[in-house]
């Protein structure tokens, strides 16, 4: 593990992996996945060709109790990282990591109730829901 510069207080980089076949210039056919919990997030780079992890990092929050205070992290996570800015990667997958969950066959999911769905299990996510479905609609990303 190394040491690495930290982008709050209340966010510590638990551990990044890297593997020596990561290369920038093949990001078009690397999928990101996004996980974010309570106590933390994840962000892993897979090469979509052969499903091999590339780069993997572990964030752990510390002293964060509201959602708002996990979506602050979050953004000073994004404006720090090197990586995370790329913005055509060939897939973006997200997962919300807590208690509440909700599993939808794909013969019924409709992305545009994707934040609906969400919080159906999770009530009191409406104003997150609203900033990262409206922030993610506004910048074409999805």
């Amino acid at each position: 593990m190394q040491s690495l510069e930290q982008p709050s207080s209340r966010t510590k980089l638990n551990q990044r992996i890297k593997d020596e076949a990561l290369n920038i210039d093949s990001i078009p056919q690397y999928a990101l996945a996004l996980e974010v919990s309570n106590n933390g997030f994840r962000c892993a780079i897979v090469d979509s060709q052969d499903n091999r992890c590339l780069w993997l990092e572990d964030y752990r929050f510390s002293s964060v109790f509201f959602p708002e205070q996990i979506m602050e992290q979050l953004g000073f996570i994004f404006d720090e990282h090197q990586l995370l800015h790329i913005g055509f990667w060939h897939k973006v997958r997200v997962s919300l990591k807590n208690k509440h969950f909700t599993l939808i066959p794909e013969s019924l999911f409709r992305k545009d109730y994707a934040g609906h769905s969400i919080c159906v299990s999770a009530p009191r996510c409406q104003k997150i829901r609203r900033r990262f479905f409206i922030t993610s609609t506004q910048t074409g990303r999805s």
